[in-house]
């Protein structure tokens, strides 16, 4: 950081910070370099500026763009990224990993004859039910 803003005489970026109040929070710091007539750093002047909301709604849309809006699980990209990630490491580790791929036979009649409503119900109780059942390591 300090090599980046002597480089450059100014750096921004998101940091975890310490309040006087002692909470952790989420702030955007600038930091410029303040130079003499010759060029050289004599101070450095900084600004934070308080971004909970900022950080809040990240969170939010990488949530929403990963999980499925109804049953909050993993969604096809995220799936992807934990499949890769495990196979990574069964192969690090000489092991293996099963992956399992489950279709709901006829379940557009339901979702048509019943409507949606019924439908994702219907999501809900069989994913729940699966959900009981896997250990906390495994992936839904």
């Amino acid at each position: 950081m300090w090599k980046q803003l002597l480089r450059q005489d100014h750096r921004k970026g998101d940091i975890w910070n310490r309040h006087r109040s002692n909470e952790i929070r989420h702030v955007e710091i600038t930091i410029i370099a303040v130079t003499d007539s010759q060029k050289i750093v004599t101070n450095c002047a900084c600004m934070i500026q308080d971004i909970p909301e900022r950080h809040t709604e990240q969170e939010q849309v990488l949530h929403q763009a990963l999980h499925e809006y109804l049953e909050g699980f993993s969604n096809c990209a995220l799936l992807m990224e934990q499949l890769d990630h495990h196979l990574a490491l069964a192969r690090r580790y000489g092991e293996k990993v099963a992956l399992m791929v489950l279709g709901l036979d006829a379940f557009k009649p339901v979702d048509d004859h019943h409507g949606h409503t019924v439908a994702d119900q219907s999501l809900q109780m069989v994913t729940g039910d699966m959900q009981g059942v896997l250990r906390g390591s495994d992936v839904l």
